[in-house]
């Protein structure tokens, strides 16, 4: 009898632990699977942008605008089944309304980029036939100078100078394919008219009629509207207008998608929340189970509570506890952890489904790996050419010592100023591609000693001094990054600042667990319209043929300090007063260095 009511009361208990798992797992397991898809499709579409714009053929554009509205698709269906699921509404709500938005941005770009490659193939059309009318001009002009028989000097001075500016057009034509300015096109566009009406100006005081008559069929030909200079003109101002609306429209599409993906990141926690909190309450139902076949275990036969210990807790909370374990590890970074749960229940279901994250995790990884390799591969074979064209430019200033002119010598220095540039920013891509993935060296850095040395790389000692406001600390840091990021800012100060002298003034305040450091200057200051922009890859807020630099090490001093976990700002009004203030925290305590090794 004991025996019989050890059995019923083992197979109510049992029936009741998967009743809750059921219950809990059957609502958590989808809610984070869905989450995830989210936040893989929210990932898609923010980075379809770049694709869409570089995109200079129609197949290709229709490809990829194909794959945007795909996606557009399962994220309408993804965002359905949450909702279904009871995922947090509010949150939902924020996430479809920014990824539609980016979707109508997308859909104006794919215009756009459409537009553009017509107005593209209408270019080149335009200036191969208006580059074949010039030619064919040059060609009669050539013709003229050989078969005058004996011209006078005026004549020959005419079809001369008629001939160079023929050659002038045609160098008009390719520089304004190359322009990207609107200024620059206005500019070559004048040049054309100026050059078109000096033609017909020489060709009309021409006095040989054989020669009058196919000089004015060509310029005719030349100064034709559709094609010809105007219609060029007209065209590469369109094409440099939807350039300019792309480039808006990713620059939105890059903010709303940055907060998108952090909306998404927390619909993907709650989601893993949910999970824990599932887990837990089928571990606390299994716990309660326990109990209870426990007190009538003692009134029963001990095979009946040994059969019940044996399933119960060796066969579900053993389970639970692997999964938890190996779940916590992945979450910690430890790729390599090997999921042991198996099993086609609820429970195989979960491992399967960390399994993948497992399985996504690593190809991140590798994915990064593989980022990094191409950086620097990239950075160094570009290297090489540069090389090349720095020694090709140094033997023809050599080969043409005392040779060349003023402007020639001009052109020169650009060229190697150009050259340095481009190093410069090659070394800052890839010194950006590294941020956070190098592990850095620990050690004592006493910063009131440090930062001295570092203002005297970084500004010129007779124009600028450096002022410590008050003790800085002296603490066990990574060292490299640190001194990386004071350096960057100290060297902007000094490149921005617009009077003969400036100071610069560095504080700390002490916020627990965080330092806040302060350097502030006397300089022109930033307006506030362009405070976000500065923190971007490749920005200038100076035409770079007034201030040398990459743009990059803003982007990289806010990349590194992110990567610390910190966060940096900038203040500046320059309506009100001079000056700007950078304020960003660093860790106290680096994460993984043992204080006590470097006690003095």
């Amino acid at each position: 009898m004991m025996s019989m009511l050890a059995a019923i009361v083992g197979i109510a208990s049992y029936e009741v632990i998967e009743d809750a798992q059921d219950e809990a797992l059957d609502r958590a397991l989808p809610a984070a699977r869905a989450a995830d898809h989210l936040a893989m499709q929210v990932m898609a579409l923010v980075a379809a942008t770049p694709a869409v714009v570089s995109a200079d053929e129609n197949a290709h554009l229709r490809r990829e605008a194909a794959g945007i509205r795909l996606i557009d698709e399962n994220f309408r269906q993804t965002a359905a089944q949450l909702r279904d699921l009871g995922a947090a509404d509010d949150l939902l709500r924020l996430i479809e309304a920014a990824f539609q938005s980016v979707f109508a941005n997308l859909e104006r770009s794919i215009d756009l980029v459409g537009a553009r490659n017509h107005s593209t193939g209408q270019r080149s059309l335009v200036a191969a036939q208006t580059k074949a009318e010039a030619n064919r001009l040059i060609a009669v002009l050539e013709s003229g100078l050989a078969e005058t028989g004996r011209p006078d000097d005026r004549t020959i001075e005419r079809l001369t100078a008629m001939r160079l500016l023929a050659g002038t057009v045609i160098h008009h034509i390719d520089a304004l394919i190359l322009s990207n300015s609107q200024s620059a096109v206005a500019e070559i566009g004048q040049k054309l008219s100026n050059d078109l009406r000096s033609l017909a100006s020489f060709a009309r005081a021409v006095d040989r009629p054989k020669l009058r008559e196919p000089l004015a069929q060509a310029l005719k030909s030349l100064s034709a509207e559709v094609p010809g200079p105007a219609s060029l003109v007209r065209l590469q101002s369109r094409i440099i207008e939807i350039d300019a609306r792309l480039d808006q429209l990713g620059r939105e599409n890059r903010e709303r998608g940055e907060r998108l993906q952090a909306d998404a990141a927390l619909l993907v926690s709650e989601a893993g929340l949910l999970v824990d909190t599932a887990s837990a309450d089928a571990r606390s139902t299994v716990a309660y189970a326990h109990i209870t076949l426990a007190t009538v275990a003692t009134l029963a036969f001990a095979a009946a509570v040994f059969v019940g210990w044996r399933y119960v807790l060796r066969d579900v909370a053993r389970r639970l506890s692997s999964l938890s374990r190996e779940t916590r590890d992945l979450a910690l970074g430890n790729t390599d952890v090997r999921v042991t749960v198996s099993g086609s229940d609820e429970l195989g279901e979960m491992a399967d489904a960390v399994r993948v994250f497992k399985a996504n995790a690593a190809a991140l990884r590798q994915s990064n790996a593989e980022l990094e390799q191409f950086a620097y591969v990239a950075s160094h074979d570009l290297k090489a050419p540069l090389r090349s064209i720095a020694n090709l430019a140094t033997w023809i200033e050599q080969d043409l010592e005392g040779a060349l002119a003023g402007e020639t010598r001009q052109h020169m220095a650009l060229l190697h100023g150009r050259i340095n540039r481009m190093g410069r920013l090659l070394d800052d891509l890839l010194q950006y591609s590294r941020v956070g993935r190098n592990r850095a060296e620990v050690s004592v850095l006493d910063l009131n000693t440090v930062l001295p040395e570092l203002f005297g790389i970084a500004a010129e000692s007779q124009r600028f001094k450096l002022q410590l406001a008050s003790p800085l600390p002296r603490f066990v840091t990574a060292r490299e990054p640190l001194e990386q990021i004071f350096l960057n800012l100290f060297s902007n100060a000094a490149k921005h600042h617009d009077a003969p002298f400036g100071n610069v003034v560095v504080a700390v305040r002490d916020l627990g667990s965080v330092f806040e450091f302060s350097v502030s200057d006397d300089g022109r200051g930033i307006p506030k319209d362009l405070q976000k922009k500065i923190f971007m890859m490749f920005q200038v807020l100076r035409s770079r043929d007034e201030i040398e630099g990459s743009g990059m090490g803003l982007a990289i001093v806010k990349k590194t300090i992110e990567a610390a976990g910190c966060t940096i700002t900038v203040e500046s009004d320059p309506e009100t007063m001079r000056g700007t203030c950078f304020r960003f925290t660093w860790p106290k305590q680096w994460p993984g260095a043992n204080s006590d090794k470097w006690a003095a």
